[in-house]
C-alpha cells in the first residue's frame, strides 16, 4: 500500500505484445491490490475489459497550466522559450481550443519549431498539425516510431482521410459508430481514390492511435477537433472540377442551409479564392440579379 505505479503510454506498446503487457498489469495489480496503478493512454478498445480500473479524462488546460506544461516539456530550450513567450502574450487566447488540449498544445510547439511561429492562417496550421502528427509527433520520444498499420504513405493517407471528412461532413456526421466509420473508409476504397490497396480496420486504427484524428467516446468515435473535419472536407472539395463544384455546392446550400458551416466556407475560400468566387459567389449573384429583374417586371 505504499506505492503508486505510473505506467505511461500504453498505446505505444506494440500490437503483438499488448495482450501480454495487459495480463502483466492485471497480475501485478491483483497480487498487490493495496497499491495504486495509473495507466495513461490514448483511448483504446482494449480497455473495455479493464473492469477493475476506473476511466478518467483530463480536463482542459488553463492558460497557467498550458504555460506550466511547456516549461516541463523536455525540448530545445531556445525554441521552447520563444514559444512560451508567444503563448503567454496572445497565442493561448487566440487558439484556446487548441492550446487547452495537451496533445494539440504539443503539436503547436512542434509546428512552431518549423517556422519559429504558429501560422496565423488556420489552413496552414491544420496542414502543419496533420503533417506533424503523421511524421514527427513521436520523434520527441527517444527514437520511438508509432506503427502505421495501413502501410500508407503520407499523401495516400491524407487523400483517403480527406475523402472520409468530405463524405461525413456533408452527411452531417460528427459522431460515428465503428460500422459507420468503416462504411466511409470502404467507400473510399471502392472509389479507388488511391491506387494502393489497404485494410479499412487498419486505417481506422491509424486514425485513432497513430494520427489522433478520431477519439473513441464510449462505443462511438468523434473527431479530435471538428475543424480537422472541415479543413479536410474543403481540401477534398478542391479536387472537384468546376462543374462538379458548382452543382454540388449549390445543391448543398439550397437543401441544407440550416446546417451550413461558416468555417468550411471560410476555409474553402482561403484554399481557392478565385474558384470560390467563380463557382459560388458569381453564380449566386447572377441568380439574385435574375430574381430581382423578374420581380421588378412582375
Amino acid at each position: 500500500g505504499y506505492y503508486v505505479f505510473l505506467l505511461d503510454g500504453f498505446d505505444e506498446v506494440k500490437n503483438e505484445i499488448s495482450r501480454q503487457v495487459t495480463n502483466q498489469i492485471f497480475t501485478l495489480s491483483e497480487k498487490y491490490p493495496n497499491n495504486h496503478y495509473i495507466v495513461t493512454s490514448r483511448p483504446l478498445e482494449e480497455f473495455m475489459g479493464w473492469n477493475r480500473f476506473e476511466e478518467v479524462h483530463s480536463m482542459s488546460l488553463s492558460k497557467e497550466q498550458a504555460l506550466s506544461l511547456i516549461k516541463k516539456i523536455e525540448y530545445e530550450p531556445k525554441i521552447k522559450g520563444e514559444f512560451y513567450k508567444v503563448l503567454e502574450k496572445d497565442l493561448y487566447d487566440k487558439y484556446e481550443t487548441f492550446a487547452s488540449n495537451p496533445l494539440l498544445l504539443t503539436i503547436m510547439l512542434l509546428t512552431f519549431e518549423n517556422r519559429a511561429s504558429v501560422p496565423s492562417n488556420l489552413n496552414d496550421f491544420f496542414e502543419q498539425a496533420f503533417t506533424t502528427l503523421f511524421h514527427r509527433h513521436d520523434a520527441t520520444k527517444g527514437g520511438y516510431k508509432r506503427d502505421i498499420k495501413s502501410n500508407l504513405g503520407y499523401e495516400d493517407f491524407r487523400t483517403v482521410f480527406s475523402y472520409f471528412c468530405f463524405k461525413s461532413f456533408f452527411n452531417f456526421d460528427y459522431m460515428f459508430s465503428e460500422n459507420e466509420v468503416l462504411k466511409y473508409i470502404g467507400q473510399a476504397r471502392k472509389k479507388e481514390i488511391i491506387k494502393t490497396n489497404f485494410n479499412s480496420m487498419d486505417f481506422l486504427k491509424d486514425l485513432i492511435n497513430s494520427v489522433c484524428m478520431l477519439i473513441p467516446e464510449g462505443l462511438d468515435y468523434r473527431f479530435s477537433h471538428r475543424l480537422f473535419q472541415e479543413y479536410f472536407a474543403a481540401l477534398y472539395t478542391m479536387q472537384l472540377d468546376d462543374s462538379s463544384q458548382k452543382c454540388f455546392l449549390k445543391s448543398w446550400m439550397q437543401s441544407f442551409s440550416y446546417g451550413m458551416s461558416n468555417n468550411y466556407l471560410d476555409i474553402l475560400y482561403e484554399l481557392q479564392p478565385s474558384r470560390y468566387i467563380k463557382n459560388i459567389l458569381a453564380p449566386a449573384i447572377r441568380e439574385l440579379h435574375e430574381l430581382y429583374n423578374k420581380h421588378n417586371q412582375s
